[in-house]
Parts: C-alpha cells; sequence; structure tokens
C-alpha cells in the first residue's frame, strides 16, 4: 500500500462509508494506523498537490517519507527548491533545519527564498565544509 492517501481518493470522498468521520479515519480503521499519523499522512498528501518540485522527489525515491513530512509544513511554491537542497542532510540534521525554517516563516524572516546565513555549498555533494 501507498506510503500517502491518494489526494484524488481523499477529494472525492471515496473514503466516506458507515462512521467514517474523515480520510484519516478511514486510514486509521482500515489500515491500523494511528489516527494522529494518518491525520499527518493526509496533510502530507494534500500539501503536496502545491508542491510538485517536492512531490516529483518524493515520487522518484529522492527523498524520503520523513523528510517530505518536514518541508511540508512549511514549504511554499516560492521556497520549495531551497527546501530540496536540504534533502541531501540526514534526517536528523533536517529536522532541525526545518524547525529553524518554522520558526523564520513564522516570523515573516523568510522572502525571496533567501534566508540570512543560508549556504548552499555547505551540502553540496563533493563539499568539504572545514
Amino acid at each position: 500500500m501507498s506510503q500517502l492517501p491518494s489526494l484524488a481518493l481523499i477529494e472525492c470522498n471515496a473514503w466516506e462509508g458507515p462512521g467514517i468521520k474523515s480520510p484519516a479515519h478511514w486510514r486509521n480503521y482500515h489500515c491500523g494506523i494511528d489516527l494522529g499519523a494518518a491525520r499527518e499522512k493526509v496533510r502530507v498528501a494534500k500539501s503536496l498537490s502545491a508542491l510538485p518540485a517536492i512531490d516529483e522527489a518524493f515520487r522518484c525515491g529522492t527523498i524520503s517519507y520523513s523528510k517530505v513530512r518536514a518541508m511540508t509544513r512549511s514549504a511554499t511554491p516560492e521556497n520549495e527548491q531551497m527546501l530540496l537542497l536540504r534533502g541531501r542532510m540526514t534526517p536528523e540534521d533536517s529536522a532541525v533545519f526545518m524547525k529553524a525554517v518554522e520558526a523564520m516563516v513564522a516570523a515573516g524572516a523568510m522572502l525571496s527564498g533567501r534566508m540570512p546565513g543560508f549556504n548552499a555549498e555547505r551540502w553540496s555533494p563533493g563539499v568539504s565544509s572545514s
């Protein structure tokens, strides 16, 4: 079974049925996934419809679900390319980075996809950060 529920199935309400309250509830009931995790999978699936570059990287296996989940918390069409650069990071580094991005987005500090102190070379393959 796919890691994420199909957005088409969510949008056409294919999840509806007796006693089922939401797409996350359907996934919880039929797949045995914790309701919180099911809600997160639905949120990520809905977010990917507006983020084609992240969606494509995930479909191709370039980035993991845990990275996609972290990215979609603060990704916009304007900053998704910058976030994909961060896809090369370890999951731990990525989580720390995404928390910083979320804080900057909340504070309004992210403008035109640029961040203070952002150094793309640091995370480029083959470049030493010594």
